[in-house]
């Protein structure tokens, strides 16, 4: 629950976010009224309900044959998987208001309270939660629903996204000699579909329309693997590996929800056609065991990364009109590297 006091007052404020996790400190350049609560009247009470639920279901099979290769033992090992999972988010707002309301944030107030909200270096007002949802109970008969604005937030956030994965991989490791072998591949076969709505607001910045938007997207990817280990002794261990990763989009980036702003010309999106994080990693580490309890290692690594999602800012035109379209898109690379020391 989120409930609002405003003062129809004008103060000249800046802020400074150091050193304090619950608000920042203000200092006030011209009246400081701004910390007297009785000048700040009810405005409005959110009540939101929001759920987010995921569903997830996968299946798989492996199996694993020990074998010989010359001399040397090992094991080939192969499986299939099947994933399916689901996300739906239902965000409701229920939005009330009184303009007639002469509660002021003076009768929510409680200096004991937990939650600074307003502060300077010499003053501070504090609220409590508990008046406040005391305050809103015994009024609520009294104040008036707002139909549209709930109905615009919670169009705006909800979606639901599915991703269905199916997944095959093969490998084999073998031991020869002081090292140990590992190496096989994975295929991934990714489908995604995706349904929110467009908000469209006209040139006055009233709600225009709510229009229902579907995408989906189909990719499948192929990783290998290549890992070695080599016992340099009895108490040190050295590792060698060459693998391949990816890490899918979120859904709050991919899911397909708009918001089109005429009187602005703006366009703020989600993006439905994302492709996952493709990661080159080579990595390199040596561990040396102590005689007593423990160990100290050195490990350096590097990964290639393609398409890496960043927020990009660019011009869109619809319908002849240009807009500034902000949204979720994939850079081309980057890469990361690094050293590591533990003890």
């Amino acid at each position: 629950m989120d409930i609002d006091f405003r003062s129809e007052e004008l103060y000249d404020v800046s802020y400074d976010f150091s050193g304090d996790v619950y608000g920042p400190n203000l200092t006030i350049a011209s009246d400081a009224s701004v910390f007297d609560a009785s000048y700040f009247l009810f405005e409005e009470a959110v009540v939101e309900n929001n759920l987010a639920e995921e569903d997830e279901t996968a299946f798989h099979i492996d199996a694993r044959q020990d074998m010989i290769f010359g001399n040397n033992p090992g094991y080939i090992k192969f499986e299939a998987k099947y994933r399916s999972k689901e996300k739906k988010v239902n965000i409701t707002n229920d939005v009330y208001s009184n303009d007639s309301s002469d509660t002021k944030l003076a009768d929510v107030l409680n200096p004991n309270s937990r939650y600074p909200f307003f502060r300077s270096p010499d003053n501070c007002l504090k609220a409590d939660p508990g008046l406040t949802r005391q305050f809103f109970n015994s009024s609520q008969s009294d104040f008036e629903f707002e139909d549209e604005d709930p109905q615009i937030d919670s169009a705006a956030a909800d979606y639901r996204s599915d991703e269905d994965i199916l997944a095959l991989y093969g490998m084999a490791e073998s031991t020869i000699s002081d090292w140990t072998v590992t190496g096989g591949f994975r295929y991934e076969e990714t489908d995604f579909t995706t349904t929110g709505n467009e908000v469209i607001f006209d040139e006055e910045g009233d709600l225009a329309g709510i229009d229902p938007l579907t995408a989906s997207k189909d990719y499948d990817n192929l990783l290998a693997i290549l890992v070695g280990r080599y016992l340099v002794n009895e108490d040190a261990i050295l590792r060698l590996s060459w693998t391949n990763t990816i890490a899918r989009p979120k859904f709050s980036q991919s899911a397909f929800r708009r918001e089109r702003n005429i009187e602005d010309e703006e366009v703020i999106s989600g993006n439905p056609n994302l492709d996952p994080y493709e990661a080159m990693n080579f990595d390199i580490s040596y561990e040396q065991y102590l005689q007593g309890v423990g160990n100290v290692g050195v490990a350096v690594f590097l990964k290639e990364i393609d398409s890496f999602i960043l927020e990009e800012e660019s011009t869109i035109n619809i319908d002849g009109e240009d807009f500034d379209f902000v949204t979720p898109l994939n850079g081309d690379s980057a890469s990361i590297s690094g050293i590591e020391f533990s003890w």
